[in-house]
This record gives C-alpha cells, structure tokens and sequence, in this order.
C-alpha cells in the first residue's frame, strides 16, 4: 500500500498484519462453530421425530427461556449478544424441525 509520497509508516503495516492474525484466528473458530451447529442441527432432527412421535409441539417456550437465561448468564458481559444468537439459532432449529414435519 501507498500513500502519497511514500510506503504507510510501519506502525500502520504491523497494525494490518496484526488484523489479519486476529482474522485467522475468527477464521479458526469458525471451522470449530460449523460442526458444532450440524450436530446441533442433526440433534434437531432427533427431537423433532420425537414431538412426532409423542405428538408435541415444536415451539417449547419454557424450554427456550430457560436456555436463554443459562447462555446469557454464561456470556456475562456479552449476555445481549450471546441471548441474541440462540434466539437465532432455535428460530432456525425450529424452521428446520417444521419442514422435517411436514
């Protein structure tokens, strides 16, 4: 990269190669999170044969708040995040539970 008259000073150039060891690392964590949310998914699947079978509901409101209380708590300071994406996550476990039912 340039800037007029010159290279960007050092301080700029280490800036960027820290910001892309920090990507590397999310990147990381990202190869860790897919697995974990097919088996998730793939565990969806278990529990929508079973409402099948025990003709239950998909949507299970207590259940749902209860694990959003526990994430929440466990994310401490990134409770409103972390609430957020298991809302995220079972609106799509439940998306996912509904078409294996049809």
């Amino acid at each position: 990269m340039q800037r007029p008259g010159g290279f960007l000073p050092v301080s700029f150039l280490e800036k960027d190669m820290d910001l892309n060891v920090i990507r590397e690392q999310i990147d990381a964590v990202d190869r860790e999170l897919i697995p974990l949310f097919t088996a998730r998914m793939k565990l969806s699947a278990e529990v929508a044969e079973y409402k099948r079978e025990n003709n239950m509901p998909v949507y299970d409101p207590v259940r749902e708040a209860a694990i959003l209380d526990r994430v929440a708590e466990a994310a401490g300071d990134l409770a409103p995040y972390a609430r957020r994406l298991y809302e995220a996550l079972m609106r799509e476990s439940r998306a996912y539970q509904e078409e294996l039912l049809k």
